[in-house]
Order: C-alpha cells, then structure tokens, then sequence
C-alpha cells in the first residue's frame, strides 16, 4: 500500500516594527515588492536599491552607500542621510522630504539630466578643510534640484 503525502505551503504575512536597526550588506526592493520603514531609523552601510515600493513615513535612512530608485519612493515626512566617507551617487527621479549630508569631504554624484526633489530640509553641511563635493554623474551634463 502507497502512501501519499501531500505538502501545503502557507505563506504568512507579518509585520515587524524597530526603532533602528542596521543592515551592513544594503537594501534591494524587488518589483512588486513593498518596504515601509515607517517611523524607524534604518542604518545601511551599503547601497539602497529600489525597483519596487520603498515608503519612509517620518523615520530615516541613514546610507553609506549609494541610492538607486527606479521604482516609487514615498518620503513621508522623513529624512535620508549620507554618511560616512565613501562617494555616493543618487540616481532616478527622487522626491525626498530631508535630505541631510553632514560628512566633510563627501561626494555626492547624481544621476545626469535627473531632478531630485526636496520638500523639507536640504541640509549640506562640510568643513573648510573637507567640503561637500555635489556633481554630475556625467561631465558636462546638468543635473536638477527643485529644493
């Protein structure tokens, strides 16, 4: 006599709150995929990559890395930091609430013949020894902000 077994995969839905948690490796937001921050603080040290749904209602995302949006980025009222030494370059359309960048010597590049839009605070602040350096991810060719 056989016997047979029949396997039933349950998919269950979850939400997970933090105040602030750390991801070393990045952050990637696949098509059809949605990631709410809410209204905690996120900490990459690497890259954000967002092909699908990436929402901040009023936390924050501090970045090391890069950003890549060329999915939909709903800001909220929160804030997107750039930190640490390395280069970062911003690409896609972008709607950001704060965008703050507080790390002398920086280098923000952003994507060419892109706006970045910026509804509260654009905060850029460097030191005279080691200013913030904001330029074109292509030489000669502009990139917009609407501040």
């Amino acid at each position: 006599m056989r016997t047979r077994f029949t396997i039933v995969a349950l998919t269950i839905i979850s939400t997970i709150s933090f105040t602030s948690i750390t991801q070393a490796a990045g952050l990637s937001v696949t098509t059809a995929q949605k990631f709410n921050v809410n209204a905690s603080r996120l900490n990459i040290a690497g890259d954000v990559n967002n092909a699908g749904t990436l929402q901040i209602t009023t936390g924050a995302i501090n970045l090391g890395g890069n950003w890549t949006n060329t999915g939909v980025f709903l800001a909220g009222s929160s804030e997107v930091a750039f930190k640490g030494p390395a280069p970062s370059t911003i690409k896609g359309e972008n709607y950001f609430f704060n965008f703050t960048c507080t790390q002398p010597g920086k280098q923000l590049s952003f994507e060419a013949g892109k706006t970045q839009t910026i509804d509260g605070a654009w905060t850029l602040t460097g030191a005279n020894s080691g200013l913030i350096v904001l330029k074109s991810t292509i030489a000669g060719t502009q990139w917009m902000v609407n501040p």
